[in-house]
Formats: structure tokens, C-alpha cells, sequence
């Protein structure tokens, strides 16, 4: 693991885990716990029916299912802009705009590619956790037959009254403090031109199947 990724893991894992928060805190806002809880189960249950349609949807057809889930789910715009971390602030406003519009597209395109079929997958909520930072962290497992059971954690904001997933922990790792980590890293050294070029490369990969 290089030394960026390494930083920001523990900055992410700093500023956003909830296992320093404290028993009060935890124990604050049961009704928003819940509506926090209801997000990721709709999600997770929205995401499984393009599961068990996958074949007859193909990549296209799970795609466009999953866009309308994925903007109600997802602050786009907030992990677009932590992606990146300083270089935002340089950034024109028609660049951040297709920032976000990038990061919304690889998003999408990366649950299409991964999600791709369906062989009795189950989820479920294990805890649900407020944080000290105002959030609110709930831990899911997803169980496939046969396989080991993999934890995937969601960490969601309030944004105008609205809680969505700010981040996605998979096996405990930060994606949005992985993807900072890369994206940063590209802005400071090539600049936001050349980090906007990659990333259109990145997403055209998943989309036309070269990565997933």
C-alpha cells in the first residue's frame, strides 16, 4: 500500500469512523438512525432486483435502473468534491460540474459492472451508529452462498433535511479516502485538466467493460 493511500485512509478512517464516538452519541437521534437505515435498505433492495434481472437487462439496462437510485442515494456532489480534496477550490465552476457529472457516471457504471448477476445474495443491516461528526454509519453484510461474507458499511449526511451515503466502506476500507488518495494525488501533480481527462478514461473502461 503506497504511502498516499496509506494517509488518506487514516485521514478518512480519522475523520468519519464511528467507533470514537461516544455512548451519548450513539445513542442520539433514534428516528433519524432509523430514516438512515431506510436509505441503505432501499438501496440494497433496489440494487438486488437489478441483480436478479441482470442477464435480461445487460450492463445498458442496469445502468439506466440504477441512475434514479443512485442520485436519491449518493451526495454526489459532496464525495466529487472530497475526492479531490484542495484541488476543488481551484477548480471553474463548468469543472466542477463535469467532476461531479464524472464521479456520478463512475459511480453508476461501477455498480452495473459489479452487481451483474444473481445467486441467492442476501443483505443485511447489522448496526446503525451515529457518529461524532453529526453522521451517521450503518453496517450491512452481504452474504453469498458459498462464499465468505463481506462487510459493506455505508456513512450517511444529512443534506437539506435529506440523509444520503456520503461513503462506502468495503471490508472497513474508505472508497471515497481511496479515491482522494488517487485523485488528489493526479490534480497536484498533472493538474485538474489531466485529473478530468483520466477520470473520463476511467469510466469509459467500466463502461465498455475493460474494468470494473
Amino acid at each position: 500500500m503506497n504511502r498516499l493511500l496509506r494517509i488518506g485512509l487514516f485521514a478518512g478512517l480519522l475523520a468519519l469512523s464511528p467507533a470514537i464516538a461516544s455512548a451519548q452519541q450513539l445513542a442520539a437521534a433514534p428516528d433519524q438512525q432509523a430514516t438512515a437505515k431506510q436509505v441503505v435498505e432501499k438501496f440494497q433492495d433496489q440494487l438486488l432486483g437489478v441483480m436478479k434481472n441482470a442477464d435480461a437487462l445487460g450492463f445498458d439496462g442496469r445502468r439506466a435502473k440504477l441512475t434514479p437510485t443512485v442520485d436519491q442515494t449518493f451526495d454526489l456532489k459532496y464525495m466529487a468534491q472530497t475526492s479531490v480534496g484542495s484541488a476543488w477550490e481551484t477548480m471553474t465552476p463548468a469543472q466542477r460540474d463535469e467532476l461531479v457529472q464524472l464521479f456520478r457516471r463512475m459511480t453508476v457504471s461501477t455498480y452495473a459492472a459489479r452487481f451483474k448477476g444473481y445467486s441467492g445474495q442476501t443483505w443485511k443491516v447489522e448496526a446503525v451508529q451515529a457518529t461524532p461528526q453529526d453522521a451517521i454509519y450503518v453496517r450491512t453484510v452481504l452474504t453469498d452462498p458459498g462464499k465468505d461474507k463481506v462487510a459493506i458499511d455505508y456513512l450517511l449526511r444529512s443534506t437539506d433535511g435529506t440523509w444520503k451515503v456520503a461513503d462506502v466502506y468495503l471490508s472497513r476500507i474508505s472508497e471515497l479516502a481511496v479515491r482522494r488518495s488517487e485523485y488528489s494525488a493526479v490534480a497536484r501533480r498533472d493538474g485538474v485538466d489531466k485529473l478530468l481527462a483520466t477520470l473520463e478514461q476511467k469510466v469509459k473502461d467500466v463502461e465498455s467493460g475493460r474494468a470494473s
